[in-house]
């Protein structure tokens, strides 16, 4: 197992050398990427129409009432078809569950039971215990796909790779983790050095092939981070680019439709595009 100390303190040029040798090694010259619609509750209230082109409905805003909860996720359920409904973040549900709306395994029964195929986030950094949370969704019906994280790290970086790495380890539903966080303090916010180098040893944390199952894909929001980072993240050693939009601006042109301009940016930076389309 890669000991990952020392990567603590690689300049950052040599660093992001290591893990794109090692993303090369594992899924050669391929990167994924995944279309997802995402949704508010609002959205919900006004009727909804899912675009074909979407893989996933996504939801991440939490009603106040497990009820409404359950009756979004009938909804979503209903639009969406066969494709993935996910929704909320496992440490909300959590949260909630302490708070009056029953125990966890009873609050993801429900959720499971009205449709949900996997919660929207499942932050390392959040909740109380990673393990016995994917437990929780694996027993209720809804192994999770995905590892995230909520917040900058800091310090807490190699800890938190240890957690998901163990949890990677047990759990084969597991096959994505996206290391960056989805919510930077204002007075405290992430740097374009900080993020890639977190790929990068996020990379390197699972650059070891286990037996059996497929290599663990790093990605990075595509939504959330832009085009500039995420062509840079795929040479520090992301493979998989979440969140690109289901619907494409044609006021733009073809060539600048949003599948037209992430594929470019993945050639770009010298990988071959390739759509990912999980199974509900």
């Amino acid at each position: 197992m890669i000991d990952l100390e020392d990567s603590l303190a690689t300049d950052i040029l040599s660093l992001g050398m290591q893990a794109d040798e090692a993303r090369r090694a594992l899924g050669g010259d391929v990167v994924t990427y995944m279309r997802v619609h995402v949704v508010t509750v609002a959205d919900l209230t006004r009727g909804l129409t899912v675009p074909d082109e979407a893989a996933e409905v996504r939801l991440y805003e939490l009603p106040s009432t497990l009820a409404e909860a359950v009756a979004a996720i009938g909804a979503l359920r209903s639009a969406a078809g066969a494709r993935r409904v996910a929704a909320f973040s496992m440490a909300q549900l959590e949260e909630r569950a302490q708070t009056g709306w029953g125990s966890v395994p009873e609050v993801i029964r429900q959720l499971a039971a009205a449709g949900l195929s996997d919660v929207a986030e499942l932050p390392a950094d959040r909740v109380a215990d990673l393990l016995r949370s994917v437990q929780l969704l694996t027993d209720a019906g809804l192994p999770p796909q995905r590892v995230t994280v909520s917040h900058p790290l800091g310090d807490d970086r190699l800890p938190l790779l240890g957690v998901v790495r163990a949890a990677v380890a047990r759990y084969p539903s597991l096959r994505r983790f996206a290391p960056l966080p989805r919510i930077a303090p204002v007075d405290k916010p992430t740097t374009g050095y900080d993020d890639v180098r977190m790929v990068a040893m996020a990379r390197l944390a699972f650059s070891e092939p286990q037996p059996g199952r497929a290599s663990i894909s790093i990605e990075v929001d595509w939504s959330l981070y832009g085009p500039k980072l995420a062509q840079v993240a795929l040479t520090f050693g992301a493979d998989h680019l979440d969140a690109v939009a289901a619907t494409s601006d044609t006021a733009l042109g073809h060539r600048r439709s949003t599948v037209e301009d992430v594929e470019r940016n993945i050639r770009a930076a010298g990988f071959v595009p390739q759509e990912y389309r999980p199974k509900a």
